[in-house]
């Protein structure tokens, strides 16, 4: 797994493990490792989307989440394909109760800033998966039946359109509960459904009691699964 920063010695296992992506049940060569360390009762959290079996295209992201769940912020560093004129996009995100601070700077340029100013409650959608439990997790307790939330604008689009969107969306719904076998392990989850975005597809998320996001699927069979996942012992009540 590669990293933005190796883990401190400050800091504390919590989990860890490696998503794949299938199609059709077939894998398309995109992985996604992650873990998660303690540090002092917040959460930093690493992400390696590694696609150069795929388009080429890879994402080291950090982020830091507070001991209620909150996500504080985004670091990330994007490395083009073979077909993309930017080859180095760095983004961070820094969010406060009702707007985000985008930094964004590409092929070593100028560094860019800007605001987006964000309701209270607001979720975030960040095209990784652990993030994506945690953000449905986070979604299905609200007592809206909509909520808003932030998506980081595509890291490869137009460089002079990054700031990312506010959208509102339906709140998730609790469907029932399961078990999935990862790696010969057998792990109780709950099963929600979504719509992904208004009037179109909806995806399917298993998440376990920790929030962390087992499985997903949505209509075109388009499926991220976690094929390896560790965790340290819960301490006892």
């Amino acid at each position: 797994m590669r990293r933005l920063h190796q883990v401190g010695k400050h800091e504390k296992f919590v989990a860890s493990g490696i998503y794949a992506q299938l199609q059709q049940d077939t894998p398309t060569g995109l992985v996604e490792s992650w873990s998660i360390h303690d540090i002092g009762g917040a959460q930093f959290v690493r992400v390696d989307r590694d696609g150069r079996l795929t388009d080429g295209r890879s994402i080291l992201g950090e982020f830091l989440r507070t001991p209620e769940g909150r996500i504080e912020r985004v670091d990330m560093q994007a490395y083009g394909g073979p077909g993309d004129a930017t080859r180095l996009i760095r983004m961070s995100y820094i969010f406060y109760e009702a707007r985000v601070e985008v930094i964004r700077i590409v092929n070593h340029g100028q560094r860019s800033e800007t605001e987006v100013a964000l309701l209270p409650g607001f979720g975030i959608e960040v095209s990784f998966s652990i993030l994506t439990g945690f953000m449905i997790a986070q979604a299905a307790s609200q007592k809206a039946d909509s909520l808003p939330i932030f998506a980081p604008v595509d890291i490869f689009t137009d460089p002079g359109d990054y700031t990312g969107a506010v959208r509102q969306v339906a709140r998730p719904c609790l469907q029932g509960e399961d078990v999935l076998d990862i790696a010969g392990k057998l792990f109780p989850v709950y099963r929600y459904q979504w719509a992904v975005e208004a009037g179109g597809q909806v995806a399917t998320f298993w998440l376990d009691a920790q929030d962390t996001l087992l499985r997903s699927q949505t209509d075109d069979a388009d499926t991220m699964v976690l094929t390896q996942y560790a965790r340290r012992p819960e301490p006892h009540a």
